[in-house]
């Protein structure tokens, strides 16, 4: 579908597992375009295991044709994980931008590829920031950690051949990379 797509989502207010966005557990979940852009944003509520965006088991975000992804995730919830893509879950396509948003995020069991820019950036303002990454493939044009008022940056664990940029308005904790 070359048309942009755009999913909002807000957890409820019970005890637990309260996601903005979860795709099926245990069964593969696919997000296709080719050409518009993909917009998904979650705001996750109560509970531990509550997170903004819940990408489970093989999701599948399929680009083509210059469309762009786009995930931005909250949690009032200060235990949970913003942004999780987890259990082999594959994001990305030819051509296209891939942008993360969330303060908190875990791709450690994905991989994110595309031979766009890859950017991946908090929502709070001058936090500290240490995002957990996964696979990110070879081929980023580049790829951007933070943005103009992200405060320190800690990194640890990850690997990336492609050009990287760190930008923050304060210091670079931790850069293992």
């Amino acid at each position: 579908v070359s048309q942009s797509r755009y999913i909002e989502g807000t957890g409820g207010t019970g005890f637990d597992y309260n996601y903005g966005i979860l795709t099926n557990q245990g069964t593969t979940s696919r997000l296709e375009s080719a050409g518009g852009t993909i917009t998904l944003t979650g705001q996750a509520a109560n509970g531990s295991t509550s997170s903004g965006i819940w990408l489970d088991t093989g999701t599948i975000v399929n680009l083509s044709g210059g469309a762009d992804l786009i995930l931005t995730a909250n949690s009032t919830v200060a235990t949970a994980t913003d942004l999780s893509i987890v259990s082999s879950s594959l994001l990305g396509g030819l051509d296209s931008d891939i942008t993360l948003n969330a303060d908190t995020l875990n791709t450690s069991t994905s991989t994110l590829q595309s031979n766009g820019n890859l950017t991946i950036a908090p929502l709070t303002p001058n936090s500290i920031f240490a995002p957990t990454l996964g696979t990110i493939a070879d081929g980023f044009s580049s790829i951007t950690i933070g943005n103009a008022t992200t405060g320190t940056v800690n990194l640890s664990g990850f690997t990336a051949s492609d050009p990287y940029i760190f930008v923050t308005g304060k210091q670079i904790g931790r850069a293992h990379v």
